[in-house]
């Protein structure tokens, strides 16, 4: 009873179809984006990396220089492993 209560409230919905609008709207949406936001983010890891981290932020921070236009960045800089993991250092 309660089943066909449901099903005869969606049958009275109105129904959606796509609109002028929202196709004009999703037409600049068909190019790649991505968007990565470091905000607040906290990684813990091994003293032993330190020197590897800093060398690691001059060079990202040399990308990003070399890359950047008013538009955003021209390329994205992928980080290698850490010489010392976090794991093999079984932080408790």
């Amino acid at each position: 009873m309660i089943l066909s209560k449901l099903l005869s409230l969606f049958k009275k919905l109105p129904k959606t179809s796509t609109t002028e609008a929202t196709i004009a709207s999703t037409k600049e949406l068909d190019i790649v984006q991505y968007w990565d936001d470091d905000y607040c983010q906290v990684e813990l890891v091994p003293v032993a990396n330190k020197e590897y981290i800093l060398k690691q932020i001059d060079a990202i921070n040399k990308f990003s220089e070399e890359h950047h236009t008013e538009q955003g960045y021209t390329d994205v800089y992928a980080r290698d492993s850490q010489p010392t993991t976090t794991k093999s250092e079984e932080f408790t």
